[in-house]
């Protein structure tokens, strides 16, 4: 996308559009929004918005016939089928620019009419038929932007993984950056549906909130698979431990290594390796800045500490029951509570539901065990991690319960049947209690305590779920939350420092996705620019000039400005730039010159002046401003924003 503003302005002949395209099979819908173009003629063209009713709205930004200026028309009609008719363009005329405008002197002259017709969702043309100078005739169109299609309030599509990753790490680092690392890719899918030939991801990335962009970083020393901790220490560097290793596809086993990520450098080395190897272990930052790590030793149940001063690891008191996939939560009173995930029956050969929790005490290196029987001993693989509410108390929602262990299972596979259920964990009394349940059951899903202290549950494998939830620790009861633009289980989900959730990864339609997207917390105060925002803005104090606006995909925001010069001509730039939160800055906006109407427009002719810059800021999905510094004698100035247009099927609550 950081091209798509040359690409309009500057003669790149991308591919050649035939005449004899027929056009009856396209059905115009929202989706038509965006900027369209000839490539055989770039430096000029239309932005579409699709309204309501079966309205369009069009403006085409050119050049008039004599090639002297700059020149804009604009016009609203109707659409059934694949044809659109706008029968009274006009071509306004009388203005001046900002700080001069005024919308008194401004006189919209008819300039005639278009007719629109589209091949499919890419390709089109329209008709043009002027009464003031221009002519008849055709321009062949082919698509230049697909705005961000619309998505649940609250849900922002942001950019992809490098690598397509499930069971990876996400940890928020000192600098507000997302570090992601480890889990499984995914090379085939059998008939059967079900994911083959795990391969270990040797990569690792880093998440920008600011630019809202991925990036690789150093690579690990070593490919780590699904199963792996990675633990943010007190001097900000990152510990990676465990996981599965070899699998390039067959597993060779847990691995006992363990390595770690220095912020400052992006490099990793590393350090001490565990007693065992492990893998769907739990690793737990202690208040002294030791990490405890527990279970995943499969028929064994140890636990060690490790010490970041000499990088070394060290038995602690093993866990009363052996365990996998279990959840690790530090409480208040520094005291640890390991509950959940598999436990391994020696009799039955197979893997049952550890009904027990335990709670570590650090001053004396030890466990004690208590009977969870009355939370439903759910098994972890596909559940949830605990987390520690404000008060004190611990949340755990969903998760799935071993079913259907046949006798004799000797280390079969077995079901998860996903549960609705949710339990709070008193830490003065060691008990659980049952809380109002999930509205969808789930497994396989993220927990996240968010900045107000709600949590927010989103995700789970119970067919692949969308829909999120959002635990209210006031009222103590479950409310709907929207739904992730991209079904998944297996991702990770890290609350930034602005109080976003950033979802990464994770299995989607039975393969690994690299897909990303953030919720944004419209119950707060801070506020994001979101799909919705596409469309025309303007100032009501100044009827005769505005801007069109499309959010695209990346987080990239293109404005086009349709207007007069200082010395009253139209005039128009546009230019494509980036956003986050209630900003989007265009620091390369561009004013072409040179062109002619059709048919005389050479793009060769066509120059790509700078012109200056724009931020806009929205303090609502109605109204923001935008500040403009020119370099092109259009002066600093700025411009209230007050929404024109509202399109179909994109909505900004």
């Amino acid at each position: 996308m950081k091209s798509q503003s040359s690409k309009f302005c500057l003669a790149i002949a991308l591919f050649a559009i035939g005449t004899s395209t027929a056009y009856a099979d396209a059905t115009i819908g929202p989706g038509f929004t965006g900027a369209w173009f000839d490539p055989a003629q770039s430096g000029h063209g239309l932005f579409v918005e699709i309204l309501p009713g079966n309205r369009i709205q069009a403006a085409w930004f050119t050049f008039n016939p004599a090639g002297t200026e700059q020149a804009w028309i604009i016009g609203t009609g109707t659409y059934a089928g694949n044809t659109a008719t706008l029968t009274s363009v006009v071509q306004p005329s009388g203005g001046r620019w900002i700080p001069d405008f005024d919308a008194s002197r401004v006189v919209a002259n008819p300039w005639g009419s278009l007719v629109l017709s589209f091949s499919d969702a890419n390709h089109g043309k329209v008709d043009f038929n002027s009464t003031s100078g221009y002519g008849s005739g055709t321009m062949y169109l082919t698509r230049l932007t697909e705005p961000t299609a619309a998505s649940d309030p609250g849900w922002v599509r942001t950019d992809a993984l490098n690598i397509a990753r499930a069971g990876h790490t996400a940890t928020l680092l000192p600098n507000g950056t997302v570090l992601a690392i480890g889990g499984f890719e995914a090379v085939g899918v059998p008939p059967s549906g079900h994911v083959i030939d795990d391969t270990d991801a040797d990569t690792a990335e880093l998440y920008d909130p600011v630019t809202r962009t991925w990036s690789l970083t150093g690579k690990p020393k070593l490919a780590r698979g699904e199963g792996i901790t990675a633990t943010l220490l007190q001097d900000g560097n990152v510990l990676v431990t465990g996981g599965w290793s070899g699998c390039n596809p067959d597993c060779a086993g847990p691995s006992n290594t363990a390595e770690m990520y220095d912020v400052p450098t992006g490099t990793w080395h590393l350090t001490g390796s565990m007693n065992v190897g492990r893998t769907q272990h739990s690793a737990t930052l202690l208040r002294d800045g030791r990490v405890l790590v527990a279970g995943g030793d499969w028929r064994g149940g140890s636990a060690e500490l490790y010490d970041p001063a000499t990088g070394t690891w060290s038995y602690t008191g093993a866990l009363q029951s052996t365990r996998y996939g279990h959840s690790a939560t530090l409480l208040q009173d520094d005291m640890v509570l390991v509950f959940g995930g598999h436990s391994f029956d020696n009799d039955m050969g197979g893997e049952i539901p550890a009904t027990r929790y335990e709670l570590y005490d650090a001053a004396v290196g030890g466990w004690s065990s208590y009977d969870a029987s009355s939370s439903g001993g759910r098994s972890i693989y596909p559940v949830a991690e605990g987390v520690l509410l404000r008060e004190g108390s611990v949340l755990s929602a969903g998760g799935g319960n071993v079913v259907n262990v046949p006798p004799d299972c000797g280390g079969c596979e077995v079901d998860n049947q996903p549960l609705y259920d949710t339990f709070l964990f008193d830490s003065t009394t060691l008990a659980w209690t049952r809380s109002a349940p999930l509205a969808n059951a789930r497994s396989g899903h993220t927990a996240t305590v968010l900045r107000d202290g709600d949590v927010l549950v989103a995700g789970g494998s119970n067919d692949v779920l969308a829909e999120a939830e959002r635990f209210n620790t006031r009222t103590k009861r479950w409310v709907p939350s929207g739904r992730l633009n991209t079904p998944r289980y297996g991702h990770s989900a890290t609350l930034l420092a602005d109080g976003s959730v950033l979802f990464a990864g994770g299995y989607a339609n039975r393969i690994r996705s690299p897909e990303s997207e953030l919720f944004v917390d419209v119950s707060q105060p801070s506020f994001t620019i979101r799909p919705g925002f596409t469309g025309s803005w303007y100032d009501p104090a100044q009827i005769g000039h505005g801007l069109h606006l499309e959010v695209l995909p990346g987080n990239k925001l293109l404005a086009a400005w349709f207007t007069f010069s200082p010395a009253g001509e139209q005039a128009w730039f546009l230019g494509v730039g980036a956003y986050s939160g209630d900003t989007a800055t265009v620091t390369s906006v561009l004013q072409p010159t040179g062109g002619h109407w059709i048919p005389n427009f050479d793009p060769s002719h066509v120059t790509n002046n700078p012109w200056g810059s724009l931020k806009f800021t929205f303090i609502d999905c109605n109204h923001g401003r935008v500040e403009f510094v020119s370099s092109s004698g259009y002066g600093t100035g700025s411009m209230n924003l007050t929404r024109l247009t509202q399109l179909a099927g994109l909505t900004c609550p």
